[in-house]
């Protein structure tokens, strides 16, 4: 799993409304490690990560702070290098 954060709330949510029509998706709490975002964080299926920052590039989601690995226990296991 991945998740997106955001560093405003109402971008996270914007992002999970618009790709919770595609598949697999949860608005979760952002962890603890990662103190950059907001409470809140865009939890993603692998497949849906190139859907995700095309979204969030042509909605102009510009507190986009980054996506990373998420681990079986809810861990943050790495950032995802991004193309842009």
């Amino acid at each position: 799993m991945i998740i997106l954060v955001f560093r405003a709330r109402s971008q996270a949510t914007k992002a999970y409304e618009k790709l919770k029509m595609h598949g697999l998706t949860a608005l979760i709490s952002t962890p603890s490690g990662l103190t950059n975002g907001c409470s809140l964080s865009v939890k993603i299926d692998e497949n849906l990560l190139n859907l995700a920052l095309a979204l969030i590039k042509s909605e102009r989601l510009n507190t986009f702070v980054g996506a990373y690995y998420l681990g079986e226990n809810g861990e943050i296991a790495g950032k995802i290098r991004l193309p842009y």
